[in-house]
């Protein structure tokens, strides 16, 4: 890496080594004021002076991203002694909202990030999944506790989620039944997909949807951030996932199991923020063009790359349910259109 401390340098030095780049404070700690996967000479420029505001000597270190797992190594009297791979666990889940859409689909609520609503994943690489149910008044949230290097879960019994973010307990007795049981994601493929493939779609399909509770807090850091770089990414692998995410195959949904999870669902609020002015990688309540959203971590990254993700989305409706699909473009035709006219276009 380079150290620099002038807005001057940023370019040249990243010229030297190609994006994407990591930038963070020479003498920071705990990932405060570090931002990884930076693209592009505007996201360096903010990204340096967030690096600046937490460095004591106003250093900061430009590095060459380099693409793969987090590892932590122990070396003992200069000897390599152990290596951990650094995996949390994850939680996938249907955000939790106060009200249904006018469609009948549920909406995230502004309130704190990370609601999820009973069933859900909770993905613990190398180790298996478990599908966790509930009856009763509960919620589930999930967060990083990035100095912990940890994930973290809470089980909200009887809890009220308040508007500013905090809860509200009303007096009363609440009970809540929560059974976590281990359990697979069947993603059907192709008869001849090679085993590497069956292995990789095994260990990530849940994992690679764009946004997930525990990347609420948009940390981004080795203990929650998911990298699915760009939407046309993404959702290749969301709409071949089964449409009853919150059922394993052969279940039957319960009065008390809540509703099925529905990947197809991610892809298309991803959609339809982006579409209305939302920006397209955020997270939380936040003002955009005077207009208030709610979104959660997500990576759309380009225009280009989200009518891609759109053309994945109609695809995958289309093969279920062709007029809900139909209804769904007529119902956003106009911003779909502002949208297709700011593409670029290949040259002829």
């Amino acid at each position: 890496g380079f150290r620099i401390r002038e807005e001057k340098e940023i370019k040249s030095t990243i010229e030297s080594i190609g994006f994407p780049v990591v930038i963070k404070p020479l003498d920071g700690n705990h990932g405060r004021g570090a931002t990884v996967g930076i693209e592009t000479l505007e996201d360096a420029v903010t990204a340096f002076y967030v690096a600046q505001s937490q460095s004591r000597s106003k250093w900061v270190m430009v590095e060459k991203m380099l693409v793969g797992g987090d590892y932590r190594a122990l070396c003992v009297d200069n000897k390599l002694v152990a290596v951990a791979e650094r995996t949390p666990a994850h939680v996938v889940g249907a955000l939790w909202s106060e009200v249904d859409g006018a469609d009948g689909l549920p909406r995230p609520r502004l309130a704190e990030t990370g609601l999820v609503v009973a069933p859900f994943w909770l993905d613990i690489p190398r180790m298996g999944r478990l599908r966790v149910t509930a009856s009763g008044d509960v919620l589930a949230r999930c967060d990083v506790d990035r100095p912990g290097d940890r994930t973290t879960l809470e089980l909200k019994v009887g809890e009220r989620p308040q508007p500013e973010g905090d809860y509200v307990l009303p007096a009363g007795r609440f009970e809540a039944t929560v059974t976590f049981r281990l359990a697979t994601l069947d993603v059907p493929l192709h008869a001849d997909a090679p085993e590497a493939v069956r292995a990789a779609v095994a260990r990530c399909a849940l994992t690679a949807l764009t946004y997930r509770p525990d990347t609420a807090t948009l940390t981004n850091n080795g203990a929650s951030m998911h990298c699915p770089l760009s939407m046309d990414a993404w959702t290749a692998t969301a709409t071949r996932l089964p449409p009853a995410l919150g059922l394993p195959r052969g279940e039957e949904s319960s009065g008390g199991d809540g509703p099925a999870f529905d990947a197809l669902d991610v892809v298309r609020t991803s959609l339809e923020r982006w579409l209305h002015g939302a920006p397209g990688y955020a997270s939380g309540t936040l003002v955009q063009g005077g207009v208030r959203h709610a979104v959660e971590d997500e990576y759309l990254m380009t225009g280009a790359a989200a009518l891609l993700g759109l053309a994945d989305y109609l695809e995958a409706r289309a093969a279920r349910d062709a007029a809900g699909a139909r209804a769904w473009l007529a119902a956003h035709a106009r911003p779909v259109g502002a949208a297709s006219s700011r593409a670029p276009t290949a040259p002829a």
